[in-house]
């Protein structure tokens, strides 16, 4: 759905982007991660059209993503930013508005799922966005990027400023994003919601990919913890050997 091939990013003498390379399948939701700086963000901005690379090639669904393409291509993506930037003199509703008409497909299916995501998030769409806190500026724009069920979706810190009932509630619906064939490229310091939701994750570090392993991989080489009840193992001892005693420190 999404392929990054040899893509670079200058800003004066300093490489924010190095030959990166990576892809995201079909129905796979991937992991991006990183320390702060490490270029995530910058990649993020090449793929949504914000940035351009020096050099490499993006390509959505095996189309080259240039200038011309980029509405139409864009068309199939949802994004969500740690803030999202709303006016904030719209309603939330009058916000989802202009986003789907911008897009072109105000429609009664996207007003359907406006309402049922709102429900399921516990979103105010009636307030002005002025009136909001950050949490729930952030479920304003979470609805806008889900709303029209689009086929690849981009999250850079998208759980920023939810709760834990919303962390849940947004995880329940990347996986439902992924059920009904879509695809996700997540950038997260949350190494739990990755390690719930992500079929693979990609490591950044200083502009270039380090790795790229699935999450079954990664399991397998963590460092496994055991935790031994030395009580219980003494008692069982004992149990077995009634008349024998321990010598204190055995």
């Amino acid at each position: 759905m999404l392929e990054v091939k040899n893509l670079s990013k200058q800003f004066g003498r300093f490489e924010a982007v190095k030959n990166a390379n990576f892809a995201v399948d079909r129905g796979e939701i991937v992991g991006f991660v990183g320390p702060n700086g490490a270029g995530k963000s910058t990649t993020i901005d090449m793929i949504l059209g914000l940035t351009k690379p020096e050099t490499g090639e993006i390509l959505i669904n095996s189309e080259i993503l240039t200038q011309k393409s980029a509405a139409k291509l864009h068309q199939k993506m949802g994004f969500l930013s740690t803030d999202m930037n709303l006016d904030r003199n719209l309603t939330g509703y009058e916000a989802l508005a202009f986003f789907a008409h911008l897009r072109g497909d105000w429609t009664p299916e996207v007003k359907n799922n406006i309402k049922k995501l709102a429900v399921e998030i516990n979103a105010n769409l009636n307030k002005k966005i002025k009136k909001l806190s950050r949490g729930n500026r952030q479920k304003i724009g979470l609805i806008a990027s889900i709303m029209n069920a689009p086929e690849l979706l981009v999250m850079d810190e998208p759980t920023s400023g939810f709760d834990p009932i919303v962390q849940s509630e947004f995880i329940r619906l990347l996986k439902a994003h992924k059920a009904q064939g879509g695809s996700a490229l997540i950038s997260s310091h949350n190494l739990s919601e990755i390690a719930e939701i992500c079929d693979r994750v990609v490591f950044i570090v200083g502009g270039r990919i380090v790795d790229n392993q699935s999450m079954n991989e990664l399991r397998e080489k963590a460092p496994k913890r055991e935790i031994i009840d030395l009580d219980a193992v003494l008692e069982k001892l004992v149990d077995k050997n009634p008349d024998q005693r321990l010598e204190e420190g055995e």
